[in-house]
């Protein structure tokens, strides 16, 4: 589920099938509002059973801060006025990291079975820097922006011998 070349032709199509239907409400709507008005960037940063699962862990390998800070700095070298609204399972990292800083917003209130209005948030996100998670992978690829940066990182899966190369887009960065 993480390699457009296998449904490459019908894109627009699977786009359409996976609009979300139900326009954000509450804090969602406030967000998405703010998403659209500046040069937003989704950052989704994958922990839980990829840090507390040693065999996940073990084959996934976790994104560290160094990834982060590098993809940040990347984007704003392109784009100083860069507002990052970071989606992480693990929230509370994620304040530690960031929550000092205005120009991010931690974003931690859908959780459980409201975890699919992050993704559609992060598709509202102008661009992206994602984690070596589907959920990253799809909320980017859903992204409408068509001159969007997507940011991954070049080792998808410490655990896979060879690289994971259908996974990514072409114009998208590795880091």
């Amino acid at each position: 589920w993480q390699s457009a070349q296998y449904f490459a032709d019908a894109g627009a199509d699977i786009r359409k099938c996976f609009a979300f239907r139900q326009p954000p409400t509450g804090r969602d709507a406030e967000l998405a509002a703010d998403m659209r008005g500046c040069d937003s960037v989704s950052v989704h940063i994958r922990r839980g059973d990829y840090v507390q699962n040693k065999g996940a862990n073990a084959f996934h390998g976790i994104c560290d801060w160094d990834y982060y800070d590098a993809a940040v700095a990347a984007v704003l070298q392109a784009r100083s006025d860069a507002k990052f609204f970071v989606f992480s399972d693990d929230p509370e990292a994620a304040l530690q990291r960031y929550g000092h800083d205005t120009r991010f917003t931690v974003i931690s209130h859908n959780s459980g079975a409201q975890s699919y209005k992050d993704m559609m948030l992060m598709s509202l996100c102008k661009h992206h820097i994602i984690a070596n998670s589907s959920f990253s992978w799809w909320g980017a690829w859903l992204g409408q922006s068509e001159a969007q940066t997507v940011i991954a990182p070049r080792v998808w899966s410490v655990g896979s011998p060879e690289p994971i190369e259908d996974i990514y887009i072409d114009n998208w960065t590795r880091i």
